[in-house]
């Protein structure tokens, strides 16, 4: 007989136990759907968000040039507006306020880089291509991108990098 009790509570108890599993599962489950949902919608904000940034920074570019070389366009927008900014100039006098090494090593890049942009003959047609490739020979513009979202450099650092970012990303027609 005691036999017989013990083996009811222990069916009382596994019944119990089964059925708070039953609803942990379906409050997980429902839980679960939610997360599923709510990433789904901040990964739709983050698209827009990043949609909205790509616009306002081509806006910003398109603007940028057009101060700096508005009767100018491509690799001559790209080159007078590098002149009339200093940017490898000021790259030289910022590379020792930069906090972070990657950021030094960047600006460093930076002045080469520039420095062989307002070199280039923009008249012959193959040097715009080959600019480019040497731009994005390290992943500059991306590292660059990285300082920047960071936001940790001192203010004169981050408008060089936004500066030569817009300068050097460019675009095909000005004005």
């Amino acid at each position: 007989m005691v036999a017989a009790e013990a083996d009811k509570k222990a069916a009382a108890d596994l019944e119990r136990l089964r059925k708070e599993f039953a609803t942990e599962t379906a409050r997980l489950r429902e839980l679960h759907g939610k997360a599923v949902a709510e990433a789904r919608a901040a990964g739709d904000d983050l698209t827009a968000l990043k949609a909205r940034q790509s616009q306002l920074f081509r806006e910003a570019q398109m603007a940028y040039l057009n101060v700096a070389a508005p009767t100018e366009a491509g690799l001559q927008a790209r080159q007078t507006a590098a002149r009339r900014s200093l940017l490898a100039a000021r790259c030289a006098q910022l590379e020792k306020l930069a906090r972070a090494e990657e950021t030094r090593k960047i600006i460093a890049r930076l002045e080469v880089v520039l420095t062989r942009l307002d070199l280039l003959d923009s008249y012959d047609a193959r040097a715009e291509d080959g600019f480019a490739s040497l731009v994005s020979q390290d992943g500059l513009l991306g590292r660059i991108e990285t300082v920047l979202a960071a936001g940790a450099e001192p203010e004169s650092v981050r408008i060089l990098l936004l500066e030569s970012r817009l300068v050097l990303t460019g675009v095909n027609r000005v004005g």
